[in-house]
């Protein structure tokens, strides 16, 4: 299949050693419109008769964030444009002003994630938010709870890729972006036996949004 004019190519796996069944990180899909691809190649590194399995799957666009609860604050700003991110587990987020331009964000689930700055928006793969100063400037210990629910992946009609046995296998699936969800990842299910692994990488190539 080939693609004309301008394209996009999202990286859904950098090359990395598979040795046991899970998931990538999901990927904002949203530049990727029209027919395309998704590639994989896959190198057998180790194990007796090792099997892999791969199936892309997708998870929609929703809100998964239930509610935003700011704490008995001396700022008066506010935590605004928040939306659960590709990986949004069911957890409470708690985000803790450390002064005025400056928060810790912290996953019940997920653990601690990258610090916020007041003033710029906020994105990790769990959440996404803009905390905004008001009249009265964030005071350390001022406090923002983000609700989430988790995002429900399912797996893309097509999209699995099979007898990977060999040494080597490079596998190409066309797939229609225009009526695909927009987070997308990759699930693994791997066996054999003396700990099979395989080296695996997974691109999404299509006209660019």
């Amino acid at each position: 299949m080939d693609i004309l004019g301008e394209s996009t190519l999202t990286t859904i796996q950098t090359p990395a050693s598979i040795s046991a069944d899970g998931n990538t990180a999901g990927v904002d899909a949203r530049s990727l419109i029209g027919q395309g691809a998704v590639i994989m190649t896959a190198l057998k590194t180790s194990g007796t008769n090792p099997t892999l399995a791969v199936k892309l799957q997708g998870a929609p666009d929703g809100d998964v964030v239930t509610s935003v609860t700011p704490g008995s604050n001396t700022g008066t700003g506010t935590c605004t444009q928040v939306y659960g991110g590709p990986d949004a587990v069911a957890e409470t987020i708690t985000v803790t002003l450390t002064g005025a331009t400056t928060a810790t964000v912290v996953g019940s689930t997920s653990g601690s994630l990258a610090n916020a700055t007041v003033g710029t928006v906020y994105s990790s793969a769990q959440v996404t938010f803009l905390l905004t100063a008001g009249g009265t400037a964030f005071a350390n210990n001022d406090t923002f709870a983000i609700i989430t629910t988790a995002r429900t992946y399912a797996d893309i009609e097509g999209g699995a890729f099979t007898g990977l046995t060999t040494a080597a296998s490079i596998q190409k699936k066309a797939i229609n972006f225009d009526q695909a969800p927009r987070y997308l990842r990759a699930n693994y299910d791997i066996g054999g036996t003396d700990s099979p692994a395989y080296t695996v990488a997974i691109a999404a190539q299509s006209l660019t949004n």
